[in-house]
């Protein structure tokens, strides 16, 4: 069974929306004479690859802790590459029509959009300059999709910091028609779509968002034997 990972190690240096990183400094230490050894984060729920829930920005929208275990995956899901993005682009629905569609699958429950972005993580022009989502991606993606329950994308947010106002209300459309968004992903290693994707968030009670490993299968699902 071939499973990778979509989602980015949370560190010291990860790059999160405004420019801040997280804090993250020893709890306790063998080495100073502790017991064991344990770490004390202080960051936004909303660092590195992470996933927006409703609540996000719906404040009668469904929190972390409202999904059922079984919603966190996906199958099929669909890659899809965009080109000739730039600094503060917004992906739009003329951007996605002009796109040849004619191979993915309509019963997708997962699209991930490859922006190629993802190269600039370690620089400012990650978190400064991204491109985002138009609001009115939102529709395209939902006719072209019937099915659609998550969108990722290889940027630090739907919200381009450039382009702040479009970036709430593509938040609240998106959102609001009971999408999930997943942000900040790591998919420059995907040679084709995967099979199904399994979201694992940390489950805040209540969470508008949360920071999220992801798992991508490139085959079908079996069961493992842990004494081969």
């Amino acid at each position: 069974m071939e499973v990778t990972f979509l989602s980015h190690a949370l560190g010291a240096s990860t790059p999160l929306y405004g420019g801040v990183s997280p804090e993250i400094s020893p709890g306790s230490c063998m080495e100073a004479g502790d017991s064991s050894n344990s770490l004390m984060l202080r960051m936004t729920n909303h660092a590195s690859t992470h996933i927006d829930v409703p609540r996000h920005f719906i404040p009668s929208g469904r929190s972390i802790t409202d999904y059922q275990a079984s919603e966190w995956i996906f199958s099929p899901v669909v890659l899809v590459d965009v080109p000739s993005i730039e600094a503060g682009d917004l992906i739009d629905e003329g951007r996605w029509e002009a796109l040849d569609r004619s191979a993915y699958s309509r019963d997708a429950e997962l699209v991930l959009l490859r922006t190629g972005f993802e190269k600039h993580r370690g620089a400012e022009a990650y978190w400064a300059r991204s491109p985002g989502l138009h609001s009115s991606l939102c529709g395209a993606l939902l006719r072209a999709f019937p099915r659609l329950r998550a969108v990722g994308l290889d940027c630090i947010s739907v919200s381009s910091l450039l382009h702040r106002e479009e970036g709430r209300a593509a938040h609240r459309e998106f959102l609001g028609k009971g999408l999930l968004l997943v942000e900040d992903m790591r998919l420059s290693g995907l040679k084709s779509a995967p099979k199904s994707v399994l979201l694992s968030p940390l489950l805040i009670e209540n969470g508008d968002g949360a920071p999220v490993t992801a798992f991508a299968f490139h085959n079908e699902v079996k069961s493992v034997d842990p004494f081969p």
